[in-house]
């Protein structure tokens, strides 16, 4: 080793510099807006309101309780 020289100034100042990068990081993460859940799908009939989980359940309520009913469509 060199006399007079020290490798602990650079040691430190290594470490302070990744500290500071971690807490950036960490800040940015903070402040990053949270994503809000996705609210579960419904499937509602036309007819009556009913809600179900499904769409395989919501044609087989509307064919089974309104087999006459027409479907109502609204044209845009």
């Amino acid at each position: 080793m060199t006399e007079g020289r020290s490798f602990v100034p650079v040691i430190v100042g290594g470490l302070l510099l990744g500290g500071a990068a971690l807490l950036g990081v960490y800040a940015f993460a903070q402040a990053a807006p949270p994503t809000p859940p996705t609210p579960p799908t419904v499937y509602t009939c036309p007819v009556c309101d009913d809600e179900f989980a499904t769409l395989e359940d919501l044609q087989y309520h509307f064919t089974t309780e309104h087999p006459r009913q027409p479907l109502p469509i609204e044209w845009e």
